[in-house]
C-alpha cells in the first residue's frame, strides 16, 4: 500500500531536486538570486495559492505556501533568524522602498517588476504578468483608475 504525499512533502522535493545539482545552486539562491527562486515557486504551485514574502533586514525573498515559508533551503518557517512581511506589505507602507529594493537588484529582477507607474498601490507581478493590487493582490485593470486605496483611507 502506498501512503499518500502531503503537499509539504511535494514541495519539499520539488525543492530537493534543485539541491541535488549541489551547493552552488543553494549558494545561487540564497545569495542574490532569492527572488528568482520565490517566482520558481509560485510557478510551480501556482500564484493565488503563494505569497511573495521578504525579510528587510536580511535583504531575502521566500515563498508563502499554505502558511509555510519556503527557500531553496526547504521549510524555513520555524528559523527565528528571519522576520517576514508579505511582500505586498512592503510595497503598501512604502512603495519607494520596494522599488530600491527591486532597482539594488536590477541585474538580477526584470525592471517591470518595479511598482505599477499608473497607481502606488500597484504592482507588475511577472509570474503572473499582470499588475496586482498591493491592497489585496487582486488584478488591476490599468485602463481604469485605481480606487482601493482611496476606498481603504475613507473606510469603504
Amino acid at each position: 500500500m502506498s501512503m499518500m504525499k502531503t503537499k509539504q512533502d511535494i514541495i519539499l522535493n520539488y525543492i530537493k531536486q534543485f539541491r541535488d545539482f549541489g551547493p552552488q545552486v543553494v549558494d545561487c539562491f540564497s545569495n542574490g538570486m532569492c527572488y528568482q527562486f520565490m517566482t520558481i515557486l509560485r510557478k510551480r504551485f501556482g500564484p493565488f495559492c503563494t505569497t511573495p514574502v521578504y525579510d528587510e533586514v536580511i535583504n531575502h525573498f521566500a515563498t508563502e505556501i499554505d502558511g509555510r515559508i519556503y527557500d531553496i533551503t526547504g521549510d524555513i518557517t520555524d528559523n527565528q533568524e528571519y522576520h517576514w512581511k508579505r511582500w505586498t506589505s512592503v510595497i503598501a507602507e512604502d512603495h519607494k522602498h520596494a522599488n530600491r529594493i527591486c532597482r539594488d537588484c536590477a541585474d538580477k529582477v526584470p525592471s517591470d517588476t518595479l511598482i505599477c507607474k499608473y497607481c502606488d498601490n500597484s504592482f507588475y507581478d511577472e509570474t503572473l504578468n499582470v499588475y496586482l493590487c498591493g491592497l489585496d493582490n487582486e488584478p488591476v485593470d490599468l485602463d481604469t483608475p485605481c480606487t482601493k486605496g482611496v476606498e481603504r483611507d475613507a473606510g469603504l
